[in-house]
């Protein structure tokens, strides 16, 4: 069987996919008392991504850094954690043969009708997460 690309989901025959989408998984956390706990998303590739920590809503990012304070969610052992990614409309409404679409400021007209920057590929928004870390930090 393929393994997903949970980086970004466009490469995985998602390539116009427009939503949210969850991704779930289990850490064993050794959890002391006289230590904060941090989660951090690496590789966020999204509008935005909300976090959940044993089913309890813990924040949601728009822009950096991607790191938020998760002790009071956790307990000592296994804790689900849980992100919710959400995406823009750019894949279904703007993805485009200009391979210098990320590079421009604004679109204009001319942008899609310079037949030097043309490409056979669709220009795709990547929409993904890379992978999560949990720090800690002593207090």
């Amino acid at each position: 069987a393929k393994k997903p690309h949970f980086d970004d989901i466009t490469k995985d025959g998602y390539p116009f996919y427009t939503g949210s989408i969850t991704l779930k998984g289990m850490v064993d956390i050794n959890k002391t008392d006289d230590a904060r706990y941090y989660l951090k998303l690496n590789q966020l590739q999204a509008a935005c991504a909300k976090v959940y920590a044993n089913e309890e809503f813990c924040g949601t990012f728009f822009c950096e850094p991607f790191l938020i304070d998760i002790t009071d969610s956790l307990k000592n052992g296994e804790n689900m954690i849980k992100v919710t990614l959400t995406n823009t409309l750019f894949n279904i409404i703007e993805a485009s043969h200009n391979k210098d679409i990320f590079d421009e400021t604004f679109r204009r007209p001319q942008s899609f009708v310079n037949l030097d920057v043309q490409t056979d590929k669709y220009m795709l928004m990547p929409f993904g997460l890379g992978s999560i870390s949990i720090l800690s930090k002593k207090i």
